[in-house]
């Protein structure tokens, strides 16, 4: 579903936020009315470094169990 919260449209050919890549929306008429009126903005960076700290942790987590993995 589209992340405006003007519409819940099914997302057809989804947009995502090129900023954060956390939230997705049916197409730019939406994703311009949440960054106005919706709040996205407030939440834009926020919602971007969440998702790249979780990506970085995975990274960690993987190389990790990589070199566990390499010692045995």
């Amino acid at each position: 579903m589209c992340s405006s919260r003007r519409a819940h449209h099914p997302l057809k050919q989804p947009n995502v936020c090129s900023a954060c890549r956390a939230v997705w929306y049916c197409g730019t008429a939406c994703s311009h009315a949440d960054w106005r009126e919706g709040g996205h903005r407030r939440v834009c960076k926020a919602l971007g470094a969440v998702r790249r700290a979780a990506k970085e942790a995975a990274a960690a987590a993987a190389g990790a169990a990589d070199v566990a993995a390499g010692q045995e």
